[in-house]
């Protein structure tokens, strides 16, 4: 599970105004609602959704330089060349307006009012590496911005995915002379996305679909016109298709300002499933289920569906209250996925199964497994009453079998 720094300022400022009352009643209470809040969200969340880094962050207030990092949730460090700048290749912030070439009215990517910015020119190369903290692994998303100027015959600025060692995954780019944006994969180079060029910005995201496939969606800003292709393939370099670090990129775009290429808003999306941590104790009689515990399920920015799988062949899982099996499914859209997880023990579970501390898995590709465990200890399944049918007294005869059930 991973820890939810967004509870800390609101206990910080909880904190602060506690200190400041001077009913001790009050600050009992607002203490107890601090609490409630932290083991709220250690039980209920796992995984965590989505993790940021921006041009915005006061650490860019006046330039984007090699090592710096505003410590985002799951980005490392900057990595630049050149390093330093020079003359015809490098790093700087600023408002992403400045490669409008005078064109008023046009979308921008400014956090702030400042993105990050590569400048390149006489057939020189800036590139802007990021490492992830945790590779993508299938299901997780990256999404960015980018916002382009004018790039001259020769250049080109684009990005790319790589793996830890640097090795090129997929790219995406514009190159001078050409009317659209172009992809360069295992299926071919200079594909073409069919999405032409703009100066109000992109909305950029890609999914991890496999092993070695992506999905990429491509919106323009303007006007909203998007493309989208899915089941792409990874090049199959050397060290593997995992991608680890996303480069930006400028070569030879061109001199001055309307040749500049920004990014900005950078998101690692990691789907997240929420659930409950614990249920109550479990008893049945054999040969009649136990009474149904109900959970509430749900998660976010999910690839795939949830499923809800129980712990042994004694318990049962249902989704919807009718149908009960050994796994329960809730159906992501959009998503996103919930509903109500009702668990039981079975009509068949057996007297000397094992129940105590038996976790229910809730598990969605690319999120964090979720545990729904029952107590260390109480859980038990009670031998049945025996019940004998025998024939009229008139007609038993010695040695006679008689049935029983149970």
């Amino acid at each position: 599970m991973k820890n939810h720094p967004e509870v800390f300022p609101l206990c910080s400022a909880l904190n602060n105004y506690i200190f400041n009352l001077n009913k001790p009643v009050m600050k009992k209470l607002l203490l107890f609602i601090c609490v409630i809040v932290i083991t709220f969200f250690k039980q209920m969340s796992y995984g965590q959704a989505f993790q940021t880094s921006n041009a915005g962050n006061a650490l860019y207030s006046s330039d984007l330089t090699n090592g710096q990092n505003d410590n985002a949730t799951g980005f490392g460090a900057w990595q630049l060349s050149p390093n330093p700048d020079n003359s015809n290749a490098g790093f700087f912030t600023f408002t992403s307006t400045n490669n409008d070439a005078g064109t008023v009215g046009n979308q921008n990517i400014d956090v702030s009012s400042r993105s990050w910015a590569l400048y390149a020119q006489n057939s020189n190369l800036a590139e802007a590496v990021r490492p992830f903290a945790t590779s993508m692994a299938v299901g997780h998303s990256l999404s960015f911005e980018m916002d382009n100027g004018t790039i001259q015959a020769g250049g080109s600025v684009g990005f790319s995915l790589r793996n830890a060692n640097g090795e090129n995954l997929m790219e995406m780019y514009f190159r001078g002379g050409q009317s659209n944006y172009e992809l360069n994969d295992l299926g071919g180079t200079n594909i073409s996305t069919a999405l032409g060029f703009t100066r109000g910005g992109l909305t950029i995201s890609i999914t991890r679909s496999a092993t070695g496939a992506y999905n990429i969606k491509v919106t323009r800003k303007n006007d909203g016109a998007n493309v989208t292709f899915n089941s792409r393939t990874f090049f199959n370099p050397t060290n593997g298709q995992v991608p680890a670090q996303i480069r930006f990129f400028n070569f030879n775009a061109g001199n001055g300002a309307d040749f500049n290429v920004y990014f900005n808003s950078l998101s690692l999306c990691r789907p997240t499933i929420t659930g409950a941590a614990t249920t109550a104790v479990f008893t049945a009689n054999y040969g009649a289920a136990s009474a149904f515990q109900t959970f509430a399920v749900s998660g976010s920015s999910l690839f795939d569906n949830i499923t809800a799988t129980a712990p042994n062949s004694n318990f049962e899982v249902s989704s919807d209250g009718i149908s009960y099996g050994n796994t329960a499914t809730f159906t992501q859209s959009g998503g996103s996925a919930g509903g109500s997880l009702r668990i039981r023990l079975k009509a068949t579970a057996i007297v000397a199964g094992t129940y105590d501390a038996q976790s229910i898995l809730l598990s969605s590709t690319g999120a964090t497994n979720a545990n729904i465990t029952t107590p260390a200890s109480g859980n038990s399944v009670s031998k049945a009453t025996p019940t004998l049918v025998a024939p009229s007294a008139s007609n038993i005869t010695f040695g006679q079998t008689l049935a029983s059930s149970n």
